[in-house]
């Protein structure tokens, strides 16, 4: 028997017409949402360039795509920067009198263009435009295009060259109170370095006739230095970012410089020596070494204190090829106001020369002054040709619109809402001391 059916001969089924009408709607809606994102990217992009509104309505009607239009918009801000360069405080790349073509640029001061690197890649993060992108119609400079190429990294951080990296270093050498005493720098490509140290001092002799000369240990160890990872948080105005005037890359070059020295002193000078932190001096100098300032504070006490210092490291066979001290800015004060009974200043106009007690001194905030019970403060003294630093050249950066960073021990910040660029700076280095007896550590420091 035959069921006859009005279905015509070969129709698909039921089953199948629903499948269908699914694929349907989900390519649909694939298209809708495809669409809406590019129209969304089209007129963020226009908004964040300054372009007008009437250019966005041109794109988005004409189907432009997206990463067309990326490199469109920036074509049309460079346009705009060279028809009003002083004029449109809203267009990125305006107020740009020194765009490097045809051999009409400036020469660059040390650090712009470590400076510049991370501005391209701020405002790449906030814009959405490549970095190489925004270094090509901003500055027009070749080099810095090339600089940021060679420097994006495998996990999407950059790296600043070592020749850009240098040249942050010579503003470093100042703010940083350690490298202004002029340690020992050993560059470290590798990440790790052995070097050796003095243990011990040697002995010398008289040679007796047809007698043999003994010979003295010298005492030698080894220091293995390893690379540890230092991090700082650089905040920066979106307004800042949109604007290539040298002054910008000013302000953004001694922001970085300020971060990365802080981060530098706190941990040479006290840094615990864990597997992830380098080992400061405070940790590095011998128990014979840690001394207690007189409880009774005076002039006398004062110098005596200071005697105890240096007999520490003599005793312990320092070479004080090149003394110096560290001391709180509190320590500083007290010692430059300090007048003896007759009211003439002390250490006045040795300080004033950079001088204390005949040594080369560092002043630093990052010297505590709440140790102990609550207001004791530290005195340093070392041999820094004993200090070594041990670093890998470059810098590596990585930046967030969104972050949210510490700007004490009990204030949050949010990037997003105060309209700020969080640029992660990572450094990589390593601290020791050739030989401990080189540090000596007056605690209990109440100068007031």
């Amino acid at each position: 028997m035959t069921i006859k059916t009005d279905a015509p001969a070969g129709a698909p089924s039921a089953e199948l017409d629903s499948k269908t009408r699914e694929a349907i709607t989900a390519g649909v809606q694939a298209g809708i949402k495809a669409e809406q994102e590019r129209r969304d990217g089209i007129s963020d992009i226009g908004r964040k360039l300054g372009l007008s509104d009437d250019l966005v309505t041109e794109h988005v009607r004409n189907e432009t795509p997206l990463d067309r239009f990326r490199t469109l918009a920036i074509d049309e801000a460079a346009k705009m920067d060279r028809a009003s360069p002083q004029t449109d405080a809203s267009n990125p790349f305006a107020s740009n009198p020194h765009i490097i073509r045809g051999g009409l640029g400036r020469d660059l001061k040390p650090g712009e263009m470590a400076a510049r690197m991370l501005r391209c890649v701020a405002f790449s993060k906030r814009s959405g435009i490549s970095p190489l992108e925004i270094a090509g119609r901003m500055w027009g400079d070749d080099k810095l295009q090339r600089a940021l190429a060679a420097g994006i990294g495998a996990s999407g951080g950059y790296t600043v060259p070592e020749i850009y990296y240098d040249e942050m270093i010579e503003f470093l050498r100042p703010a940083s109170v350690v490298r202004k005493m002029d340690p020992t720098i050993i560059p470290m490509p590798g990440g790790n370095m052995s070097i050796s140290r003095l243990a011990a001092g040697a002995n010398g002799g008289y040679i007796g006739e047809n007698k043999p000369l003994i010979a003295q240990d010298l005492g030698f160890g080894m220091v293995k230095l390893s690379a540890k990872k230092a991090g700082a948080l650089v905040a920066i105005s979106n307004d800042l970012l949109r604007f290539s005037s040298p002054k910008a890359d000013e302000v953004v070059r001694q922001d970085l410089i300020a971060a990365l020295a802080t981060t530098e002193d706190v941990a040479w000078i006290r840094g615990a020596g864990t597997q992830f932190t380098p080992k400061g001096m405070r940790n590095w100098a011998p128990t014979a070494n840690v001394i207690a300032a007189n409880a009774t504070i005076n002039q006398a006490n004062t110098i005596q204190d200071a005697n105890k210092l240096t007999n520490a490291l003599t005793n312990a066979n320092s070479r004080m090829l090149k003394p110096g001290y560290l001391m709180a800015w509190r320590t500083r004060n007290y010692l430059y106001n300090l007048v003896n009974a007759n009211g003439v200043f002390v250490y006045r106009d040795e300080m004033n020369q950079g001088k204390w007690n005949g040594y080369p001194f560092g002043v630093s905030n990052n010297i505590p002054i709440n140790l102990g019970s609550g207001s004791d403060s530290e005195l340093y003294l070392a041999d820094f040709a004993d200090v070594v630093v041990g670093e890998v050249p470059g810098l590596i950066f990585n930046t967030s619109t969104e972050a949210a960073y510490n700007v004490d021990s009990s204030t949050l910040v949010s990037a997003f809402s105060n309209d700020q660029t969080v640029i992660q700076v990572i450094e990589e280095h390593d601290f020791a001391m050739r030989h401990e007896g080189s540090v000596a550590v007056l605690t209990g420091v109440q100068w007031l």
